[in-house]
């Protein structure tokens, strides 16, 4: 069974072949097959048919210019998504190394400790003991990897989409779910406006605050 850029290939081509086929015929029907000696009857039959072509091959014309146009269109933005996902990935991956490095000093596994211990209805922005269990510090490290992300989440594009799950997993896999959820709850009790990927019951925003 044929797709639907096979049909209209198929049709595109028919319309084509009739569309420079048609003067012929209708001439031919009109005066005749047999060939002419008379060079008048060959001038006005050139002269005929060069003005009934030249629109038909100026528009045919123009439609080979846009469809390379749009095939331009498309390579260009494929060179760009790949030159997204390339620089979000390593800007990504240069955060997590660092946040790597970050959640194994004893102080901030204390931070990571308190807020694993609240459930999500549980975080509470304006409460001081949360505020000073989880410190600004550690959620302005935390939303910084999240600002590397800014766009692909809500992006109608499925590879940036995929970058960033892909992202998301490689966060997960690096410093352990239980740590991205804590990071998250951290950010929320500090106000961060994120989409906390790792904790779904908290408010969720597509803009990205940056300090």
């Amino acid at each position: 069974m044929m797709t639907a850029k096979q049909v209209w290939t198929v049709i595109a081509t028919a319309a084509i072949c009739g569309a420079l086929g048609a003067p012929i015929i209708i001439y031919q029907l009109h005066f005749g097959t047999n060939i002419s000696s008379d060079h008048t009857v060959w001038a006005e039959m050139g002269s005929a048919m060069s003005g009934i072509y030249a629109p038909i091959l100026g528009a045919l014309t123009l439609l080979v210019l846009w469809q390379q146009h749009k095939t331009l269109q498309s390579q260009n933005n494929f060179i760009r998504i790949q030159h997204i996902i390339t620089t979000t990935s390593m800007n990504a991956d240069g955060v997590l190394q660092h946040l790597e490095h970050l959640i194994k000093q004893p102080e901030v596994a204390k931070h990571l400790f308190f807020a694993s211990a609240y459930k999500d209805e549980e975080l509470d922005p304006d409460d001081p003991r949360q505020q000073q269990q989880m410190p600004k510090s550690v959620a302005d490290e935390w939303q910084h990897f999240y600002v590397c992300t800014a766009g692909l989440a809500d992006s109608e594009d499925i590879y940036l989409q995929h970058c960033f799950r892909s992202i998301m997993r490689q966060a997960s896999m690096r410093l352990g779910f239980n740590s991205c959820r804590s990071l998250d709850a951290i950010a929320y009790v500090n106000d961060k406006v994120l989409p906390y990927y790792f904790r779904d019951a908290l408010d969720h925003s597509s803009e990205l605050v940056g300090e």
